[in-house]
């Protein structure tokens, strides 16, 4: 008898290249998939656009008079207020954007519980420097009763996220 379960145990384990485990009913089922080249991926994040742009991607909202940049990215909304002595990162709580004609707009708060609300439309931008450093968006930035203006695009890439990466969500 012990053979013959021995037997069966070796014949299941190779049969199936995963483990084993035995359930209530003594019946053996796979404690892990048994290839996990078969287990489906996460589906990518769905697409949303502002006329062609891709609101899935980093991005940078920024103005001058006064300096401040928001970085936007799956997840996190950093802002940064550099007409301060010493600018530091604030998170804003993540939304989805709310896509409606030619302008998104995220309507959420910041950690001190004011109204933030930052409106995206699809108007080219350009706040300082040349026409090549034109951006495809325009950039309206609400934070309690202080509105600031200025522009919207992909993040630079050559530029370090360790701002959004040494931040968490509230």
């Amino acid at each position: 008898m012990r053979l013959a379960l021995l037997a069966i145990t070796l014949t299941l384990s190779a049969c199936g290249g995963g483990s084993m485990v035995v359930n209530a009913d003594n019946a053996a089922t796979p404690a892990e998939p048994a290839n996990a080249a078969n287990v489906a991926a996460p589906a990518p994040a769905p697409s949303v656009k502002l006329g062609d742009f891709e609101l899935n991607q980093l991005i940078r909202a920024f103005g001058t008079e006064p300096f401040w940049t928001l970085d936007l990215g799956p997840g996190d909304m950093i802002f940064t207020d550099n007409a301060v002595e010493t600018p530091k990162p604030e998170p804003f709580y993540w939304v989805a954007p709310v896509v409606a004609g030619d302008t998104a707009t995220y309507t959420t708060k910041n950690v001190a519980g004011d109204p933030v609300v930052l409106v995206l439309t699809r108007k080219d931008c350009l706040e300082v420097g040349e026409p090549e450093d034109t951006q495809p968006l325009t950039a309206k930035l609400t934070i309690g009763t202080k509105v600031r203006t200025g522009c919207a695009g992909p993040k630079p890439k050559d530029e370090p996220d360790e701002e959004m990466e040494n931040t968490t969500t509230p």
